[in-house]
């Protein structure tokens, strides 16, 4: 071990670091024959991905409190040994300060519409998750898949001929929903996969290739992708989960009774698209994946964003959910009594039937409003005199000064 810091030149301070000491701790107690320490690929890649999520998880909770109670971006600049001007961005907030990115300014004039510029976009990637920058990095090849079929449904659309050739070999439309109507990607993307087999058999078609009359390049380019099984296969990949979502979604889009339905349909839709993603990623349930964890991320913030006490009030009304055919259906499945959110949260819809004194005054004292002057300012006097007794300490230097 000390040749390792002798010949790698490792300070010596590593062998305070407790997790150099819990390493060697754990691998001596657990006896663990024929392991071998990750190697220089694991440690820059798949272990180095794993941490970067963990250290987010444990931010999580003070980032959320950011959009409530704000944040403050501070920044400063420094030279590196390179003397590379260096600038870092920080996040702060009563919950402490958060390092957020860290930038090299050479070859940039460092004014205030630079910084400014720079601190724009550090919100935006603090607050909007179609933004942040692990977001991106792992859901913009959905983006990228959706362009390409739009590109390909634009350029058959806008040439006539194109489109005289489709319809030759299909009876149905490619269809061009506005984007902002409800779930406009799915159903784009369904009608596409339903025309796969006339789309291929289009582009090797004698008319689709001898046809020279618009930009070839693009029809050349839209032929690559209609023949493309892995293109397919992204495709299907996104239908898979997506939908999951989106039936989800639908179910509650109804004018029936679904109220008390709403947390259950939602928790199971979460571990369906977990599943879904896990089974075309290959790997187990206990198993890490970037891209879940993105989606997982996602899907939260709009629960607790739309989720309400009412939600888990009516799912503890609903008897289906002690049955034991339903709690057994999943291995951690217990009944609403025994569940510690749903408890907290269908607790505070009975604490509204009772109101303390002076709430019950203000809403209903106008009446009476010598009284309910009186009460609220009697309501609100404390028993005794100790504040007046803390911090004597503190009184008296002021007194001091």
């Amino acid at each position: 071990i000390a040749r390792m810091f002798y010949s790698s030149g490792l300070p010596f301070n590593l062998a305070k670091n407790p997790y150099y000491m819990d390493s060697y701790s754990f691998t001596a107690n657990h006896m663990l024959n024929g392991f071998l320490p990750p190697g220089y690929n694991v440690l820059r890649t798949t272990l180095l991905q794993q941490e970067k999520a963990q250290v987010e998880r444990l931010l999580k909770p003070i980032k959320s409190t950011w959009n409530a109670k704000g944040v403050s971006i501070v920044s400063n600049g420094w030279i590196d040994i390179q003397r590379r001007p260096l600038i870092n961005f920080m996040a702060t907030s009563e919950r402490g300060p958060i390092f957020l990115k860290a930038i090299n300014a050479s070859d940039e004039i460092k004014n205030k519409h630079y910084m400014v510029d720079k601190m724009i976009e550090n919100v935006c990637v603090a607050k909007n998750t179609e933004r942040n920058e692990v977001a991106y990095a792992e859901c913009n090849w959905i983006t990228q898949v959706v362009d390409d079929v739009s590109s390909v449904r634009n350029f058959i659309i806008n040439h006539s001929m194109r489109l005289a050739i489709f319809n030759h070999f299909s009876p149905l439309k490619l269809l061009a929903i506005a984007e902002t109507r409800f779930a406009s990607i799915l159903v784009m993307l369904k009608r596409f996969k339903l025309l796969k087999g006339a789309l291929q058999s289009m582009v090797i078609s004698e008319e689709w290739n001898s046809y020279r009359e618009d930009d070839v390049g693009k029809a050349q380019a839209a032929k690559e992708f209609i023949l493309n099984d892995v293109w397919w296969d992204k495709i299907t990949y996104i239908l898979n989960f997506i939908e999951l979502i989106y039936s989800m979604l639908r179910a509650c889009d109804t004018d029936s009774p679904t109220l008390h339905l709403v947390y259950e349909m939602w928790d199971s839709m979460i571990e369906k698209v977990k599943t879904s993603i896990y089974r075309y990623e290959g790997k187990e349930l206990n198993d890490t994946s970037t891209f879940y964890e993105v989606v997982y991320s996602i899907l939260i913030d709009r629960w607790t964003k739309s989720c309400t006490p009412l939600h888990c009030m009516t799912h503890s009304l609903n008897p289906m959910y002690y049955n034991d055919e339903w709690l057994q259906e999943a291995p951690n499945r217990i009944s609403p009594h025994e569940d510690k959110e749903i408890s907290m949260e269908r607790n505070k819809c009975l604490n509204k039937w009772t109101l303390d004194a002076k709430s019950w005054w203000v809403m209903h004292g106008s009446s009476a409003p010598l009284l309910q002057k009186l009460s609220l300012k009697l309501l609100i006097q404390p028993s005794s005199s100790s504040c007046c007794e803390r911090n004597w300490s503190t009184y008296s230097f002021i007194h001091s000064l």
